[in-house]
């Protein structure tokens, strides 16, 4: 037999989670003490919980395993509120488990209680509250692959303080096998056709390819089709900046110029990439509802396709399993018309990136920094930009 607190330990170990971050709070005694003493997961105590949920998805982004914070009922819970939100804009995989009051005192107002299913109803995943240790293996297995399937995002589970040091005989859930869905022959025939036709593609890549192996796969076949590479918003590290295929990213604040040019791209392949306000530029490029062009949207959530654009192709795949299903062309000559402009998206692309000459008498250009601090940076370096 083992405590409700040991099985959820025994569940984020078996699921891959190395570390969790926690402020400690007696509603959760339970799990602190199933934590205590543990050399296959680390716990990270921090000053505050708004704190221990950007860790934790920090620690997410790095890793692709889901992060892990720990909080006490009402105000711990509250606090977190910014990384549920945060996990959600950017899908990112996160499980918040919050110490709730006693289970007999659920929905009785009690002292710091929360409906959390209320509370996080729009910006997490799924919620979920375990009063009955018996629920507790199959939440535990449905909370890692709401977080981690499809648009991966956040998971609060909430578990009553009593419940924490309830007995079980039950076994830690192993991790869900991942749902996979292959394309339609006839969609990828279609495709196929068109990217031998286009003169001007695009590729947009999103977060969807931000997996072990998804950026190998996005530069071969991007190489493969001679595909100029657009980056989601927050996702410059998809595509190698220095390629001569790096189209640039959709992010904040760009060129006019620059999104001229784009405009009279003739196909848009949007794989991995939910298109949302930043990275559609205010919900601009493409046209709304009817793109300019034709738009491929390739996504393994199909809840993400069809939300604002109308797509000509809608693939509900998995990325990687799209570019191997569409293989490499027959040929490998361009028209000149392609040829031009990939050039063109090159040129747009240097002459954006170029540091421009600047004299101030107070300090230095900022252009500079960031040209110098590029320069000398590895290959593996992290950069943090403050908002």
């Amino acid at each position: 037999m083992r405590t409700a607190g040991t099985l959820i330990v025994d569940t984020l170990v078996a699921n891959g989670v190395s570390r969790v971050f926690c402020v400690p709070g007696e509603s959760y005694l339970g799990l602190l003490d199933a934590l205590h003493g543990r050399s296959d997961i680390d716990t990270v105590v921090s000053r505050h919980e708004s704190g221990a949920g950007f860790m934790a998805l920090a620690d997410a982004r790095l890793t692709g395993v889901p992060g892990v914070a720990l909080v006490s009922r009402g105000p711990g819970a509250s606090n977190a509120a910014i990384a549920v939100h945060t996990a959600q804009q950017d899908g990112v995989p996160f499980v918040l488990i919050v110490g709730q009051v006693s289970a007999s005192d659920v929905r009785r107002d009690a002292f710091q209680e929360i409906d959390y299913a209320r509370m996080y109803g729009g910006i997490a995943k799924w919620t979920a509250e375990v009063t009955d240790v018996a629920r507790l293996p199959e939440t535990l297995l449905r909370a890692f692959r709401v977080a981690t399937q499809g648009v991966p995002g956040p998971v609060v589970l909430a578990i009553p303080e009593d419940v924490f040091p309830r007995t079980t005989d039950a076994e830690p859930p192993s991790p869900q096998a991942t749902v996979r869905a292959a394309p339609d022959a006839r969609d990828v025939a279609t495709c196929r056709e068109w990217l031998d036709g286009a003169r001007r593609p695009v590729l947009l890549a999103g977060s969807g390819l931000d997996r072990p192996g998804g950026r190998d796969a996005l530069r071969a076949f991007a190489e493969r089709w001679a595909l100029p590479v657009l980056v989601s918003f927050r996702r410059h590290d998809l595509f190698p900046n220095r390629h001569d295929l790096y189209a640039g990213d959709l992010g904040l604040a760009i060129p006019a110029t620059q999104m001229e040019m784009l405009r009279t791209s003739d196909l848009l392949i949007a794989a991995g990439a939910r298109l949302s306000d930043i990275t559609t530029q205010g919900y601009a490029f493409p046209r709304l509802v009817r793109p300019e062009m034709k738009l491929v949207h390739v996504h393994s959530d199909p809840s993400v396709i069809g939300t604002h654009f109308s797509a000509d192709l809608a693939i509900a795949a998995d990325p990687r399993t799209f570019f191997d299903a569409v293989g490499s062309p027959a040929e490998v000559h361009l028209p000149r018309e392609r040829t031009d402009w990939i050039e063109r998206v090159r040129a747009e692309r240097r002459r954006i990136a170029a540091v421009r000459p600047a004299e101030v008498s107070d300090g230095v250009p900022f252009e500079r920094v960031v040209d110098a601090v590029g320069r000398h940076l590895t290959d593996d370096a992290i950069v943090t930009v403050d908002a």
